[in-house]
C-alpha cells in the first residue's frame, strides 16, 4: 500500500465519522427544520 492510498483511506474514514457527527448535531439542533442531505 502506498502512502497516498493510506491517507486516502484515513481521510475517507474521517469524513464518514465527521459526517455522522454533523448529521447527529443537525438532527438534534434543528428538529422540524429540513437540512440538505
Amino acid at each position: 500500500m502506498t502512502e497516498g492510498n493510506l491517507w486516502l483511506k484515513v481521510g475517507r474514514i474521517w469524513m464518514n465519522i465527521e459526517w455522522e457527527r454533523v448529521l447527529e448535531i443537525a438532527g438534534e439542533g434543528s428538529v422540524g427544520r429540513p437540512h440538505v442531505a
